[in-house]
């Protein structure tokens, strides 16, 4: 249908270039939460591709974003300064397209990663939108940004990355600027002030041909509330995937309590593009049924959990659908007490800590990727902190 779509330019119409390929998704996995045309068109494909017995289309090598289908922009726009974007052919080195980004003066072309604004998220919430943004950063400190850049003709250019601040105010972080001839590569991890994340992109004053940009790498960051307790940080509140009855948000609770009062509910942040992480958190629950941690966290019925159970267990459990106990043994855990909680996983090995002891080992390769989780089941759950790093 692009086509058709493309045809009203003559009508002196543009559909495309403003929507951009942005697509957002309210979901429990947040993997989708921030998405493009592109990449959803991509995973159609890789599923018919699947279910042929084929190859999946990775193009560049698996770049999150190849602009490799005909005008693609995936969600780039000039978001400051002066200047213009377009899909161009016989430029790409790996590929056939590549994305012309011209400036005027200092500016930077960036794609949205999270919420682009404050503003922005609040009008999702209206009551007159069915549909609030519900989603997570797809990027956090401790990955690596990498971008392939062509023909600069000795343009200066860095990958940045915006994230809220404190104050909840937009802020910046810049990789060191390098000139860009024929071709370049540009990588850059992102550090720990640069959360939550809401954009990537390319800083330039001149123009260059982004042929990739990718991230890969495990997170390492820490989250708890910030900001004043009387004015806590709202973006970073809104970068958890809320998939619990309740979250207090009084200045005087903990900065993650949490109520479920029927089944298990989870409070969710990352993405399928991590694999050996450990999530680590202080557990302190009240009245519970199972209170833990989760990882590879793929929606609300498809983890890792490591639990604290009525039962009088610590139990290591898979959960798709129904809930499998992978390994347990017996813990005399007591309500209102605090419990240093860690889950790991390294490829198919799980291991369970409770206040730096290991405890508990099990063995599973059914889900392979996924982000991290609080879990409640029935109860309620008290944390000052999530610690998030590679296995």
């Amino acid at each position: 249908g692009l086509a058709g779509i493309d045809a009203s330019l003559e009508a002196g119409v543009d559909w495309r270039t403003p929507i951009a390929d942005r697509i957002y998704v309210p979901t429990a996995d947040p993997t989708w939460g921030i998405s493009d045309c592109v990449l959803e068109t991509q995973y159609i494909v890789n599923t018919a591709q699947r279910m042929q017995g084929d190859s999946p289309w990775q193009p560049k090598d698996g770049a999150q974003f190849h602009f490799e289908l005909p005008g693609s922009l995936q969600g780039f726009t000039v978001t400051d300064g002066g200047g213009e974007i377009s899909n161009e052919t016989g430029v790409s080195v790996t590929g056939k397209h590549t994305l012309k980004l011209s400036a005027q003066g200092e500016t930077r072309f960036g794609t949205p990663v999270f919420s682009p604004s404050a503003e922005f998220l609040e009008w999702t919430e209206s009551p007159t939108n069915p549909y609030p943004l519900v989603a997570s950063p797809k990027v956090y400190p401790g990955q690596t940004l990498t971008a392939s850049l062509l023909n600069g003709q000795g343009a200066d250019a860095s990958l940045y990355v915006g994230y809220y601040d404190n104050d909840d105010q937009p802020n910046y972080a810049y990789s060191a600027k390098q000139k860009v001839g024929d071709q370049q590569q540009i990588s850059f991890e992102i550090p720990a002030e640069a959360y939550p994340a809401f954009e990537i992109g390319i800083a330039t004053e001149g123009t260059v041909h982004l042929d990739s940009l990718a991230w890969h790498g495990e997170p390492n960051y820490v989250s708890t509330r910030t900001g004043s307790r009387r004015q806590p940080m709202k973006m970073w509140r809104r970068s958890w995937v809320n998939g619990v009855d309740t979250r207090a948000e009084h200045p005087w609770a903990a900065p993650f309590n949490l109520t479920q009062n029927r089944g298990r509910g989870l409070l969710i942040q990352g993405t399928r593009d991590w694999q050996d992480v450990s999530v680590s958190a202080d557990i302190k629950s009240d009245l519970s049924v199972a209170a833990g941690v989760a990882v590879r966290v793929q929606g609300l019925r498809r983890c890792y959990a490591l639990l604290l159970h009525r039962d009088g267990d610590l139990r290591i459990s898979k959960i798709l659908g129904e809930e499998t106990v992978l390994a347990s043994e017996p813990f005399d855990w007591v309500l209102g007490e605090t419990y240093q909680l860690t889950l790991t996983v390294q490829g198919t090995a799980l291991t369970g800590s409770i206040n730096d002891e290991v405890i508990l080992t099990a063995q599973d390769d059914r889900i392979a990727t996924g982000g991290i989780a609080l879990c409640i089941e029935e109860g309620t759950l008290k944390s000052n902190q999530v610690t998030v790093k590679p296995a």
